[in-house]
């Protein structure tokens, strides 16, 4: 007799992590390769993201990205020892249109979702390229 798997399990999957980072806490918004889980805030803290990937993503490739800013590159140095492939961006290369300037309340800021935009410049995986556009996200 077949059972059933209740162990979630992505192997093989990508997870796509976009970090808004600032001082005491970051928005955190995060992809799979079929659908976008949910964008959240927590605080400043590596290990506190390494700890929800791996419970709510077991076995995943985790690939993140956020914007060379105030906070240095201890993010990165961390997030890289955890095994997460991690790029840090300069912010004037995040591609946003004139409406997304025009609508923000705080110009230094960007979105998640302005973050995964990059990856369509700078690939984690040669076999997946990810193309991303203001309606959504496609796979080529």
């Amino acid at each position: 007799m077949q059972t059933q798997s209740t162990e979630l399990d992505f192997k093989g999957q990508n997870i796509f992590v976009g970090i808004d980072v600032h001082l005491k806490s970051w928005t955190v918004t995060i992809l799979t390769e079929a659908l976008t889980h949910k964008t959240f805030t927590q605080p400043a803290c590596a290990d506190t993201l390494c700890n929800y990937l791996k419970r709510n993503f077991p076995g995943g490739s985790y690939n993140s990205v956020y914007e060379a800013g105030f906070s240095g590159f201890w993010t990165h140095y961390k997030l890289k020892e955890m095994g997460i492939n991690n790029i840090i961006v300069n912010p004037a290369d995040v591609p946003t249109s004139q409406k997304e300037q025009l609508q923000k309340d705080d110009p230094r800021s960007l979105s998640g979702f302005q973050f995964f935009k990059i990856l369509g410049i700078f690939h984690f995986d040669s076999h997946l390229r990810w193309l991303i556009s203001f309606s959504g996200i496609r796979c080529v």
